[in-house]
C-alpha cells in the first residue's frame, strides 16, 4: 500500500521496471548484483499511462498494415521505452493502417517501422484525460532502384543475383537480393532513404 517493494535476487545483471494497472516505470540503468551485495533505496519513477490511437501512413498517406509501433519517453528524468515495459507500449498496425498503444503521459516520440521504411511522431504534454483524437506517423519515403545487368556483349543476363546492402551511420544495416529475369531487369522497391 504504501508503494515499498523488495526483490530477492540471483547475482547478476538487473533492470528494474514497474508496471501497473493504468502506470508505468523504469528505475533508471541496468546494475550489477554482487553475491551478498543489498541494494536499497532503489525507486521507480512511474508516470500514469495515456492511451493513443491514431493510422500509419506512407509518405502518399496510403495506410499501412503490420507496421511496429513503439514509443521513446522520459520519466522521472530517465529515459523509458517500449523494449524496457514491453508488452506495455508495443502495437501493430491493422489491415486499415490503425493502431491503439498505451504509453506513459507526458512527452513521448511514436516510432513506426513497416520493413525498412520509418516514421515519427513527437508528442507534448499529453495528459491522462486530453489525449488528441488521432496520431498520424506517416513513414519516410522510400526510393527505387532499377535496373539492367548485361554481359559483355551488352546483352541480357538474365539469372544473376543483385545485392544492395543498405547502410546506416557507415554501419550495414540490411540486405536485399533479386535475381535478374529473362531480360536481365531487376527493380529493387521500395528501399528507405538511407545510403545504398
Amino acid at each position: 500500500p504504501d508503494g515499498r517493494y523488495a526483490l530477492s535476487l540471483a547475482p547478476g545483471s538487473y533492470r528494474v521496471t514497474a508496471i501497473g494497472d493504468g502506470v508505468v516505470g523504469a528505475g533508471g540503468d541496468r546494475f550489477a548484483l554482487r553475491p551478498g551485495q543489498s541494494v536499497d533505496g532503489h525507486d521507480v519513477w512511474v508516470s500514469r499511462t495515456v492511451t493513443l490511437r491514431g493510422v500509419v501512413v506512407d509518405h502518399r498517406g496510403t495506410p499501412v498494415a503490420a507496421a511496429a509501433v513503439t514509443f521513446s519517453a522520459r520519466s522521472g528524468g530517465r529515459e523509458i521505452r517500449s523494449e524496457l515495459v514491453a508488452p506495455v507500449g508495443e502495437a501493430t498496425s491493422g489491415g486499415d493502417g490503425r493502431f491503439e498503444i498505451e504509453v506513459p503521459a507526458g512527452d513521448m516520440r511514436l516510432i513506426a517501422q513497416a520493413g525498412e521504411a520509418r516514421g515519427e511522431a513527437l508528442l507534448t504534454g499529453i495528459l491522462p484525460g486530453q489525449e488528441p483524437a488521432e496520431v498520424v506517423i506517416r513513414l519516410a519515403a522510400g526510393v527505387s532502384i532499377a535496373g539492367r545487368v548485361v554481359d559483355g556483349a551488352r546483352s541480357p543476363a538474365p539469372g544473376i543475383e543483385v545485392q544492395v546492402s543498405v547502410l546506416a551511420g557507415g554501419a550495414r544495416v540490411g540486405e536485399r537480393t533479386l535475381t535478374t529475369d529473362a531480360a536481365g531487369r531487376l527493380a529493387f522497391d521500395p528501399l528507405a532513404p538511407r545510403q545504398a
